[in-house]
């Protein structure tokens, strides 16, 4: 509700609209896969994901945990978080199940408009250069890392099998013609992501002001959870280890603090003009269902 009552145009608070309308059709999507394939277990599934609720922080991954209640925050969450669900989805639609490898075009086709929101917000931004660049890279920082965590734990079983009995591809399954590893399945997408990311953060540095320090991709180690980096302590940029006395310093640089979000919040309330204008694009809403409609013979 926040996040539509203060939208910096009409544009957004429409897309977000539909990027809320979208998400939900996801979960009823799924959850009709649950009821009509898996008898009375995929009821109850389907009746336990219903039933959650965002605000509990009931969850099963932790960045989906995380408040997202400004701008600059939605913006890369769907640009970077949304992103790990589509290489998740793409994965899935190899799926040898073939209802379930049905069900990923629509909503890839969705997640297309929700990772285009996020990346063109973070491009106006950039472009509008009233945000500092060193702010725009502590929310790089924080979504980026914590979507790292989104694609599991390394050598993992789970992936392993999900491969060997089809549900499951890797991202790059129809133009990898090399032999899987079957126990790097999980950190051989998860680097396809970062180095897809990277690229997407070096199309901003083209909008940067002069003088404004160059955006980047944080290193893979850096502040990882889940894997053989969790809870280790990384230098955000480098990768190279920190010391456990430095650590506590180096978060205040690289990832946002309660005074960075307050001086975010305060430019978001007093600058007009943080944003640049988004021109020449289609209302989100009158073209909602148009992504299903095409996708149905993919």
């Amino acid at each position: 509700r926040n996040l539509l009552e203060n939208a910096p145009t009409d544009w957004d608070r429409r897309a977000i609209a539909r990027v809320m309308i979208e998400e939900m059709r996801h979960g009823w999507q799924m959850c009709a896969l649950l009821v009509d394939h898996f008898g009375y277990s995929g009821k109850v599934e389907a009746q336990k994901m219903l039933e959650r609720r965002a605000f509990e922080n009931k969850r099963l991954h932790g960045a989906f945990n995380v408040e997202v209640d400004n701008w600059m925050d939605f913006f890369t969450y769907t640009d970077f978080v949304d992103r790990d669900e589509k290489f998740q989805l793409q994965m899935l639609k190899y799926s040898a199940f073939a209802p379930l490898g049905r069900s990923m075009s629509y909503m890839l086709r969705e997640e297309a408009f929700h990772m285009g929101t996020g990346n063109d917000g973070l491009r106006r931004i950039v472009e509008a250069g009233v945000i500092p660049a060193w702010l725009i890279q502590k929310y790089l920082n924080k979504w980026i890392s914590s979507s790292y965590d989104l694609f599991g734990t390394d050598h993992s079983s789970s992936a392993h099998w999900a491969y060997v009995w089809g549900i499951k591809g890797r991202y790059d399954e129809p133009k990898n013609d090399k032999a899987v590893d079957l126990d790097d399945l999980n950190d051989y997408n998860r680097n396809l992501y970062r180095d897809e990311v990277a690229g997407l953060i070096e199309r901003f540095n083209n909008s940067l002001k002069a003088g404004e320090p160059k955006l980047y991709a944080p290193d893979i180690k850096f502040n990882r959870f889940i894997g053989r980096w969790a809870n280790q302590k990384f230098h955000a940029k480098t990768g190279e280890p920190v010391d456990d006395r430095a650590y506590e310093e180096h978060l205040k640089q690289y990832m946002p603090t309660a005074a960075d979000k307050k001086l975010l919040l305060d430019i978001l309330d007093t600058e007009k003009k943080w944003i640049a204008e988004k021109t020449g694009a289609r209302d989100p809403l009158a073209s909602i269902g148009e992504v299903r409609k095409s996708a149905i013979n993919l």
